[in-house]
């Protein structure tokens, strides 16, 4: 049973951390056995479950990760459910969270553990606004901060602490007074959220192979005819009408006037994955921008105002002019674009 097996973690983590890694039974629960009970609990060919306590040696913090093949495929980023057990085994948290190395590897140990608080806001910010958090409270959840007890050195769990989205703890008390279909029903619950967040777009980054992941996607979807799957699959590769309409639009690139079509990439503004099909065939959510221009308007390390005017992340600040992208640029609008946006000023620019 998932309470028992979950307990088990919890009385025994600490002791075995004396014992050696290899071939010990708790590791083997918590890496193999755990995951391919919760498989068979949620039944769902979207979420895969991967269990870590450590890489060869005993890790502080345990834990089990529930991934959703749409967003991302390991805990090292993306958003995903997991349950985090305390270092002192007091505990575990069941949290919608982030993963840490996306953060340390874009942006450095320090300024990404501002970055991850940043998006957790973000996050919780969205949810608000699409969900509602009546969603989130309704359902036993809550959005107070987690802690995990760790040593301060430790970057990885401390990156788990400031990610956290949303979830609930669980002394051993707790596990002790509850039956195993309660637990159940909670790791449901926010399954269910979190499959929400993704179906809505409010989840934009992922390592996965999102393009391969994107096609396939449309290809299987019945419920689209012959023609406007050929249109989302050109739009999602940067080619077809969406590309051709947006050469119409923006015949050069509006922040470096780049006109070599093989230099020019068609760029959503509100990325794919958060747009409904219309939007993505859309060309008013889309510019013609030089590729080095199109990698740091993807990354949020560039935005536009509602007036064109060209918004520099402070990140990037002291590189803008090495590539020659000219601070006071001032681009056309037009109106249809402004919702768009508005939308990657608010999820995706880092201010």
């Amino acid at each position: 049973m998932l309470k028992q097996e979950l307990l088990e973690v919890l009385n025994k983590y600490i002791s075995n951390k004396k014992s050696e890694y290899k071939d010990n039974t708790l590791a083997k629960l918590i890496r193999k056995d755990l995951p391919k009970t919760l498989e068979a609990i949620l039944n769902n060919g979207k979420i895969k479950v991967k269990g870590s306590c450590g890489q060869g040696q005993w890790a502080e913090i345990p834990w089990i990760a529930f991934l959703h093949s749409e967003i991302t495929k390991s805990t090292q980023d993306g958003c995903f459910v997991v349950y985090l057990f305390k270092a002192n085994m007091e505990g575990v948290y069941i949290s919608l969270n982030q993963g840490w190395q996306f953060f340390d590897d874009e942006y450095g140990r320090k300024e990404g553990l501002i970055q991850i608080v940043n998006k957790a806001k973000q996050y919780k910010k969205n949810i608000d606004s699409n969900l509602g958090n009546k969603f989130i409270l309704e359902r036993g959840f809550d959005l107070s901060s987690i802690s995990l007890g760790i040593a301060k050195d430790s970057s990885l769990p401390k990156g788990y602490e400031l990610g956290h989205i949303c979830g609930k703890y669980y002394s051993i008390e707790d596990f002790n007074a509850m039956d195993n279909d309660q637990i159940i029903n909670d790791l449901k619950k926010l399954i269910d959220i979190y499959s929400t967040c993704v179906d809505k777009g409010i989840f934009v980054y992922s390592s996965i192979d999102t393009l391969t992941s994107d096609i396939n996607a449309i290809e299987n979807d019945d419920s689209l005819n012959k023609t406007t799957k050929n249109q989302l699959i050109e739009s999602r590769l940067g080619q077809g009408k969406f590309r051709e309409k947006l050469i119409c639009i923006y015949p050069e690139c509006p922040v470096t006037g780049v006109k070599l079509g093989a230099l020019l990439r068609a760029s959503h503004i509100k990325p794919w994955r958060a747009c409904s099909n219309d939007e993505r065939l859309d060309p008013n959510n889309g510019f013609m921008l030089a590729a080095h221009v199109d990698a740091l308007f993807d990354k949020g390390y560039l935005s536009f105002e509602d007036d064109g005017s060209l918004l520099i992340s402070r990140l990037c600040l002291n590189d803008i002019d090495k590539l020659y992208v000219d601070k006071n640029t001032k681009i056309k609008i037009n109106e249809k674009t402004k919702k768009y946006l508005q939308w990657h000023r608010e999820n995706i620019f880092i201010r």
